[in-house]
């Protein structure tokens, strides 16, 4: 919501210099940026991407030649891909250093157009965008006071405009196999590897690997859903024959 909305000015700079722990990710439009206020944020640690935003082709380079690399809910809330403005999307697709988020709910962004992205030379990052009724039987909810409505598993406000997902991670992943054809390795590369390599944190996360943590999904290879889950090596859950899926390239 645009009241939700603020162009940077000097105090948000602060703020932002305030969060030291963990990492510290920007979502932001880059035409409304002044120049160099990416290349600051970038130097000061921050990850920048881009969402909701009518950046041009040529904007959305300039941002990128100043540290941008994320691209968050590629086509969704940005200028669409044409023949005359390529925008953000054809920048994306084209760079091997971006890293796009993508909604893979079968809503968000058409098989086609999910293809395409899959294709592209920069590296797709599998996102939920989950909303409260996620993994539960919710048929409405409240976001920012208005009321949103879950049919057939889509969100949406009550003059139908889309307000999120219903799926999560597991179901994403299902998702880029069965509606895209993916490899199963694949598809888990796009919710592990890249993220992780996405928030700079590939050297610990995102590989079964010597060194790497032990977070780690089971999934059941006759319906590619997770029946068993690690963190930190501590299991949770447990149900013989499943089949633990690792990867460990990029």
């Amino acid at each position: 919501r645009r009241e939700f909305i603020r162009r940077p000015q000097a105090h948000h700079r602060q703020m932002l210099d305030a969060f030291r722990e963990g990492v510290l990710l920007v979502t932001l439009a880059p035409e409304e940026m002044p120049s160099g206020f990416i290349a600051e944020l970038v130097t000061a640690g921050a990850k920048v991407s881009l969402g909701h935003s009518m950046a041009t082709y040529e904007q959305t380079r300039a941002a990128m030649a100043e540290g941008l690399t994320g691209f968050t809910h590629l086509f969704n809330a940005m200028r669409p891909l044409s023949a005359r403005e390529p925008g953000p999307v054809a920048a994306a697709l084209e760079s091997p250093h971006a890293y796009y988020g993508i909604i893979v709910d079968g809503e968000h962004v058409a098989p086609a157009m999910l293809g395409l992205a899959m294709r592209g030379v920069g590296r797709p990052m599998l996102v939920s965008d989950a909303m409260p009724p996620v993994g539960g039987t919710k048929a409405e909810f409240d976001l920012l006071g208005a009321p949103i409505v879950v049919r057939d598993g889509s969100c949406r406000t009550q003059e139908g405009a889309l307000a999120g997902s219903s799926i999560e991670m597991a179901s994403a992943v299902r998702n880029c196999v069965r509606l895209l054809g993916l490899p199963l390795e694949r598809a888990l590369r796009c919710a592990s590897c890249h993220p992780a390599e996405f928030l700079g944190l590939g050297q610990s996360l995102g590989r079964l690997a010597p060194g790497y943590r032990a977070d780690m999904a089971a999934f059941d290879p006759t319906d590619i859903s997770v029946s068993n889950a690690w963190v930190a090596g501590e299991r949770s859950d447990y149900r013989p024959g499943a089949s633990l899926v690792g990867l460990n390239h990029s």
